[in-house]
Parts: C-alpha cells; structure tokens; sequence
C-alpha cells in the first residue's frame, strides 16, 4: 500500500503534533513547518527531526492569520512533497487538528476513494462569505504587516480597506483570474492534484501578486485552480473534517462535550484541539480508537519530558 504524506502547518504546541504524527505512524510521511514566531527549543525540533517519518521541518516564515505566508507555505511543503514519487495523497491538516478515526480506518477511506479529491468549495460571490467574499481580494489587505487577531491592528486593516472603497479603488482580481471558488484551506489532495496545482502557480508569473495582500488568499487559490482544471470532475465537496461553527466565525476548541457527535462522525479528522480544554477529549478519542493505535513507542519516542 502507497504512502500518503501530510502537511503539517503549525504555530504551537509542539507536543500536540507529536502525538498525531505518533497516531498516524509510519505509513504517513510528514512535512512541517512550524511559524517562525514560536520560539522552540532544540530540544523541541530535534524531537521532530529524529523521527523517522519526518522528511523536512522548516521554520522559514513569520506568519501573520489571514496574510498570503499560509499560501507560500503550502505550496513550499507541496513541492517538496510531490518529489517522493510513493505518495498516493498530500493531506494538509493544522498543528490543532487530530484524527477521530482509526489509523486503519483512515487508510482503507483513502484506498478505497482513490483519485477522489477532498475540497470542501463553493462559487464565488458565496452567501458564506462577508459581502460575497469578493472584496477580500478587490481590496488591499495587510495582515502579513499588522496583526489582524489583535483589536487595534482589525481596526486598521478595516479602515484601510474603508479608505480603498472611498477611493473607488479596485483590484479587481476577478477579472484578472478564472471563475474563482473560495472554501476550506485544509483538504485532501491526489499527489497527482497537488503537482499540477504547484505547476500552475509556478508558471502563472503574476499570480503569487494578484493574491499578495489579499485576505485568506489560501482560503481561494487552490479551490480556483482545481476547479477551472480537469481535476474539477473529480473533487468531492467535503475536507473530511468535523469543525463547530456555533460560537461564531471562529471554530470552535472542542471539549469533552463534542465525545459523542465525533465518535459517531463520519469524518476522518476534526479540529481544533487546544490543551488543556481539549485535553480529556484527545484521552478519549485516543483510547476509543486503539485498535487502530498501533504506535512504534521505540521509534516514536518524541523525547519531550
């Protein structure tokens, strides 16, 4: 059975992701990049980078939510990733994702649906989306410079785009791309997918500018290319993922209320999981699905005390 690699896109918790590379195991390969802001220690990344099923750890960018440094990011683990000829999907998940399924479970899903890929997406303008989503890139955003989770530096970026829109200026993005599709920036990809997605934006000179200073552009960039490709026909509408939505556009950290809705859920991963509120429920999930938990302690220690 082919491997599958996964992306792993993280900004805290070291420990967290070294238990869901210890729960996926070996017949997962794993390509990290940990946000330069994270001050780990080398005890830290040598946990990672003598694991055997880690093939790079990069801490190259300082990432700010909602700048276009996400976007680099997945692009720069993909290229890596599709060197490996063995991989059959490049799976992108957070460090506050973790499995709710077995490991077995999870491989047999992606054997038994090859070819398949995992894009949860809609058209834009979408009624999900603030205004239809569009002026997220008609107008220049600059989270990668401010930061947007703080309330002074929303305000900002708010105002700047406010001033823009006053001004009649107009990026007009739309015109200058595809039919465009926004939706889940974590997803599952075909290696086959995820080379003709890293070849498009390589080749599109302009494109890396036309997304710069935009608002979540890995929230759009992927779902337009897949979409206006011949891959499109074969995209089901789905990530795979369980998120809450009910507190707001945030997603919800899960507690132990949600042991029930994942036990019974028909997805593969869930998120997001921040100790020590998700901490009994990670307990849980993981004694649930030890059948399928079949981890090589001895190769696996992750050496963090």
């Amino acid at each position: 059975m082919r491997k599958h690699a996964v992306l792993l896109i993280a900004h805290q918790n070291p420990d967290h992701q070294l238990k869901l590379i210890n729960y996926l195991g070996e017949s997962f390969d794993f390509y990290i990049h940990f946000n330069k802001k994270c001050n780990l220690s080398d005890k830290e990344i040598k946990a990672f980078t003598d694991l055997p099923n880690v093939k790079l750890f990069s801490q190259k960018y300082k990432v700010n939510w909602g700048g276009v440094k996400l976007t680099q990011i997945i692009f720069d683990l993909g290229r890596e990733a599709i060197k490996n000829e063995d991989y059959k999907y490049i799976i992108v998940l957070s460090g506050q994702d973790f499995p709710i399924k077995t490991r077995k479970d999870i491989l047999d899903f992606y054997q038994e649906n090859d070819g398949q890929q995992f894009l949860l997406h809609y058209p834009l303008p979408s009624p999900w989306w603030h205004n239809g989503g569009l002026e997220r890139f008609n107008h220049y955003h600059f989270y990668d410079w401010i930061n947007g989770r703080s309330t002074i530096g929303l305000r900002l970026i708010n105002l700047m785009v406010k001033i823009q829109k006053y001004m009649k200026l107009n990026r007009n993005i739309e015109k200058k791309l595809p039919p465009m599709y926004g939706g889940s920036c974590w997803f599952s990809l075909t290696a086959d997918c995820m080379k003709y997605c890293t070849s498009y934006f390589d080749k599109q000179k302009d494109l890396f500018n036309q997304i710069s200073h935009t608002f979540a552009p890995d929230e759009m960039i992927f779902h337009t290319i897949i979409m206006n490709s011949s891959f499109a026909k074969s995209v089901k509408n789905d990530n795979l993922f369980f998120i809450s939505w009910e507190d707001g556009p945030s997603p919800v950290t899960l507690d132990d209320s949600f042991f029930p809705i994942l036990k019974s859920s028909e997805k593969l991963f869930a998120r997001k999981f921040i100790n020590p509120v998700s901490t009994n429920l990670l307990e849980k999930l993981t004694a649930l699905n030890s059948k399928g938990f079949e981890v090589e302690q001895g190769s696996f220690n992750s050496g963090v005390g």
